[in-house]
């Protein structure tokens, strides 16, 4: 009704036949969010032009479906919330997943992995948050689209290209950095259940007999894997998908805050020595209200507004069983139940005193002797800031050149600890922390670690010497080698180059197991496992 526009927009005369599309002007604001109802005619554009695109997308698949008799398979492209790269490409028109998640008419979800994170010793982590495409009975196929050594740069594209353009689509210059990039991929895929393809755009970047091999090699260890039943890990990434439409329009505040949160972020749980998993947040609503239960060890939550029913779930869900409850930057600042941008929003969640200070920009960092300096440093755009301000237990850090100001800060509650940061990215020390095992990995040495559903992958940041402690005893199956490396032992020694990429399937001993056959002979499972640098 006009009414209901007039009180949600704050405008006593606009009409559903007055309403127009927001200029720019009124997209654009100096904050990191948008401020509540002020501005809520641009968050309805926003949600407007996302529901618009998925409505096309379903209403193709549907007919897809309905001609053949539901004999076809149909996949999409959608759910990219990690990169930030534009909004309008990769924010605003992905928010809809979970409707698309939801339909019967759509079987999987591809993506390619993230720009600017591929090459070795790099996250290469998921676009999308792949496990709440799985716990919604679909695939996820990855698109790996790395330039390889057998891509010409200068010429494939018909017009030369810089080596900085190609270098954040993962080119690399040898057959060797070629194949430590496949594998790491596969990793990546096993460990989450997901599937990929090697997708040479023009050209013939994987015609070599080596590619073919190892291609040969994961097609077969995948067509085992799939036998087994999946396994979570200890630590959940959770992200508020519809985010981007409550987060203002601009190349400042807004993307220094977004790109420290997501992309960065990933990096982060990339390195910190363990896997994890990735959901949206509007799927942890929907499983939640059927029955699941998540049961994580650690969470990371980055979001800007929940709603009445997203704080019920994170409170509900979330906070219980001993978890360990991360948030950062402007969380929960919003309500848009109540169409509120406050500090009483954050508070509700984190539980802590919260301080939002608009008087001047700051830098979106945080500075702590037990973590360093992180976030940026570069520049000064972020206002309003939130701090700590009372009602926590522990203070961890300040806001970069202000002591005085918590910005890192921890809370035991009755079932769950809570920890905020003012800036992101969470640092990988800090997980590593909360997961529980204080010998994971040494910060200066950041391999990127793959583990789940048995196997145990590493890309190896620097060359030395690795002592990677499994978390149990198994038999221990190097799979790119096609030996064991080791029988029933609850650690194994390795020696790795700078950017080699090793995969080992964690078999239980109880098993039997044939060192003549690089298939399963029986179950496999990985629980945790650290690693710890010896070089």
């Amino acid at each position: 009704s006009d009414a209901a526009l007039r009180a949600a927009w704050q405008n006593d005369t606009v009409t559903l036949d007055t309403a127009q599309v927001p200029e720019f002007s009124e997209r654009v604001n100096g904050d990191s969010t948008i401020l509540g109802a002020a501005q809520r005619n641009a968050v309805d554009y926003e949600l407007y032009l996302c529901d618009s695109g998925t409505d096309a997308l379903l209403e193709f698949a549907n007919a897809i479906k309905e001609a053949s008799n539901d004999r076809w398979i149909v996949g999409v492209y959608n759910g990219y919330v990690t990169p930030v790269y534009s909004y309008e490409a990769l924010g605003t028109v992905h928010m809809s997943i979970d409707r698309i998640l939801a339909s019967d008419s759509v079987d999987f979800i591809c993506a390619p992995y993230n720009y600017l994170q591929r090459q070795n010793g790099m996250a290469a982590g998921y676009m999308t948050m792949v496990d709440s495409i799985h716990q919604a009975g679909k695939l996820f196929i990855m698109e790996c689209d790395n330039r390889t050594s057998l891509f010409d740069y200068r010429n494939d594209y018909g017009s030369s290209l810089s080596q900085t353009e190609v270098a954040g689509w993962g080119q690399v210059y040898t057959m060797t950095e070629t194949l430590d990039q496949m594998k790491r991929d596969f990793a990546n895929v096993i460990t989450h259940g997901a599937g990929l393809w090697w997708y040479g755009m023009i050209g013939v970047w994987f015609d070599d007999d080596q590619i073919y091999s190892l291609m040969r090699t994961c097609n077969a260890e995948m067509a085992a894997a799939m036998e087994e039943p999946r396994q979570k890990n200890d630590v959940a990434w959770i992200v508020d998908e519809d985010m981007f439409a409550y987060t203002s329009f601009n190349f400042g505040s807004s993307h220094q805050w977004l790109q420290r949160a997501l992309p960065e972020q990933l990096q982060s749980l990339a390195t910190m020595g363990c896997g994890y998993d990735m959901y949206y947040m509007s799927s942890l609503e929907r499983e939640t209200a059927a029955g699941w239960r998540p049961g994580y060890k650690v969470y990371v939550v980055t979001g800007v507004d929940f709603d009445d029913n997203e704080r019920q779930v994170i409170k509900e869900f979330l906070m219980a069983g001993g978890s360990t409850v991360i948030f950062s930057g402007p969380a929960g600042i919003g309500n848009r139940d109540t169409n509120t941008y406050s500090e009483e929003n954050m508070e509700d969640i984190l539980g802590m005193d919260i301080t939002l200070d608009e008087s001047r920009p700051y830098a979106f960092a945080v500075e702590s002797s037990a973590y360093g300096i992180y976030g940026d440093t570069s520049c000064y755009y972020t206002r309003p800031i939130a701090y700590v301000s009372g009602g926590a237990d522990e203070i961890l850090g300040s806001l970069y050149e202000h002591p005085e100001k918590a910005g890192l800060a921890r809370k035991k509650l009755s079932d769950c600890t809570i920890i905020y940061s003012a800036a992101g990215p969470v640092p990988a020390e800090l997980l590593r922390e909360a997961v529980g095992s204080d010998e994971i990995y040494d910060s200066n040495k950041s391999d990127v670690v793959f583990s789940g559903n048995g196997y145990l992958g590493i890309n190896a940041a620097f060359g030395g010497e690795r002592t990677l402690k499994l978390g149990g005893t198994y038999h221990v199956y190097n799979v790119f080698r096609g030996t064991y490396e080791g029988r029933s032992v609850s650690s194994i020694t390795v020696n790795l180059r700078q950017g080699e990429t090793v995969l080992y399937r964690l078999e239980e001993p109880e098993h039997i197991y044939d060192e003549t056959f690089s298939g399963f002979t029986g179950g496999c499972g990985l629980n945790g496992w650290s690693l710890n640098d010896n070089r």
